[in-house]
């Protein structure tokens, strides 16, 4: 009976083992203590290693604490596996002689009858408790068993506002706290004067096809698996866990938790199919102020990663954008990926996380696809461009944004890419952003397109030294690029590969 799995799951339903105090428990408990005459009583609910008192009377130093106890210290853990218990003095009693409660607790006389639920099953007890041996009259035993089954009576309405109150705040498949509990705890996270947190969200790969494939029983039982493991996982960082709905789940962590090893933990393969998990992660009170922001700043850092990685859906969407591109223009082609090579390089020298090197990779390479709609004559015309070619030269990154907004696995660049002209003073295009406005990434892909641009051949001119192209950096720092990221590329620039 104790350990029965439908009894456990209709307690924790409940939400009333860490609930606190329950006012309106408190009157029996109260009425027990009067009416025997006993100097001890406690509605007790008991799982699978713990009873926790939500009432309790006459009960002081770290059980009153605590609420409880584990159960090497319960008798009530005998009344929910075999009924009603009168024990007259434990010292003589066969079994629970040898219960920490007699030792510890001085607990020698005890009384107790089971709080049953709506269903028939035994949930805890309420008890009386006395320090001394005594007899329990007939008399005292009826009142108690009454009050266990007027509690119990009551009981239901409790666990109902308990649950619905639980049920508000937690999933319902998986058990672990929902969105809107998320939502609270990142207030609280990012409340004045708390500590930064490492907030992380992870996405299924692979379980469309493992729920088509097997049903979805099948797939609502590996959701609960891996929400399992992820609740370990969060445990044992000192976090917690979070079923965002579907297939995505959100740790809280401690800033500096590795979660790339959480990620590959919760990997499952099943024959040929195999589950495995895209992230991102943000610190939270420091890359994000507010929860709307830590929120859509990992959401677009685990998209980069899911569709960034070497061979994924994106990478190959990005490699046949590029190959039309070459196909066309083929000195474009190899100056995208020289871009990305500079542009990654100089990422790592800003320490720049994993997932936004990813983001970054994809919008190097694709910084010049709006240049399909722009004419040979003007991409290789050998002198000075008029007005009209600039203005076409200019609408290029406008059409690489919707050439990457039409295309689902790339739409999280598409807003970076048309930034990739845009100037530190404001002077750039098509939006005129100025300092910090321009994306960071967009900002590392400017410095490194420039590089790339002087130190190559074009129809106009000769290319530059290497020493020359970066003098000019450093002389349009401030005011064409950004002073930090011209810094930064000049210390990538001192790696031979990237050389």
């Amino acid at each position: 009976m104790l350990l029965d799995a439908a009894r456990l799951a209709e307690l924790e339903a409940t939400g009333l083992m860490d609930a606190g105090a329950q006012p309106a428990l408190d009157r029996f408990t109260r009425l027990a203590c009067a009416m025997i005459k006993a100097p001890i009583s406690t509605v007790a609910l008991v799982d699978d290693h713990r009873q926790y008192f939500p009432a309790m009377q006459g009960v002081n130093g770290w059980v009153a604490e605590d609420r409880g106890t584990p159960l090497s210290h319960s008798f009530c853990q005998h009344v929910v596996s075999d009924g009603d218990l009168d024990v007259p003095d434990s010292l003589e009693h066969p079994v629970l002689r040898d219960n920490l409660a007699v030792s510890e607790l001085n607990v020698r006389a005890y009384l107790g009858f089971p709080l049953v639920s709506a269903t028939g099953r035994r949930l805890g007890a309420l008890c009386t408790i006395d320090n001394v041996a005594r007899v329990w009259t007939g008399e005292e035993r009826r009142v108690l068993e009454d009050l266990a089954a007027a509690a119990s009576t009551d009981l239901p309405l409790r666990l109902s506002a308990a649950t619905n109150a639980h049920q508000a705040t937690h999933d319902a498949l998986t058990g672990l706290p929902n969105r809107r509990q998320l939502d609270r705890d990142l207030a609280a996270a990012l409340a004045p004067g708390a500590a930064p947190s490492r907030l992380a969200l992870f996405d299924l790969d692979g379980f469309k096809a493992y729920n088509d494939s097997f049903g979805h029983p099948a797939g609502d039982e590996l959701l609960r698996r891996i929400a399992t493991r992820l609740a370990e996982h969060a445990r044992s960082a000192g976090g917690d866990a979070y079923q965002m709905g579907g297939d995505e789940f959100c740790l809280v962590l401690p800033v500096g938790t590795d979660v790339a090893p959480i990620a590959a933990g919760i990997a499952e393969r099943t024959g040929p199919l195999e589950i495995t998990a895209s992230f991102g992660s943000v610190i939270v009170g420091v890359e994000a102020s507010d929860a709307t922001e830590a929120l859509q700043l990992v959401d677009e850092r685990l998209y980069s990663q899911k569709y960034g990685r070497a061979g994924g859906s994106a990478d190959q969407a990005c490699s046949a954008l590029l190959q039309a591109l070459a196909e066309r223009h083929p000195s474009l082609g190899r100056h995208s990926e020289a871009v990305s090579r500079l542009a990654e390089a100089t990422a790592r020298q800003l320490g720049l996380a994993d997932e936004q090197v990813i983001q970054l990779r994809l919008a190097a390479r694709l910084h010049d696809v709006g240049k399909v709609a722009v004419p040979d004559s003007i991409l290789e015309k050998p002198a000075a461009l008029d007005h009209g070619e600039w203005s076409l030269i200019h609408r290029h990154t406008v059409v690489g944004e919707r050439i990457l907004a039409a295309t689902p696995v790339l739409q999280h660049v598409a807003a970076i890419v048309r930034a990739t002209h845009e100037r530190w003073d404001g002077a750039g295009y098509p939006d005129r952003l100025a300092g910090a406005e321009i994306p960071l990434i967009a900002r590392i892909v400017f410095g490194a397109d420039a590089y790339d641009a002087m130190t190559g051949d074009r129809p106009y001119r000769l290319a530059m030294l290497p020493a020359e192209a970066i003098d000019e950096l450093r002389r349009c720092a401030g005011t064409q690029f950004d002073p930090t990221v011209v810094a930064a590329i000049e210390r990538a620039l001192e790696a031979p590969a990237v050389r």
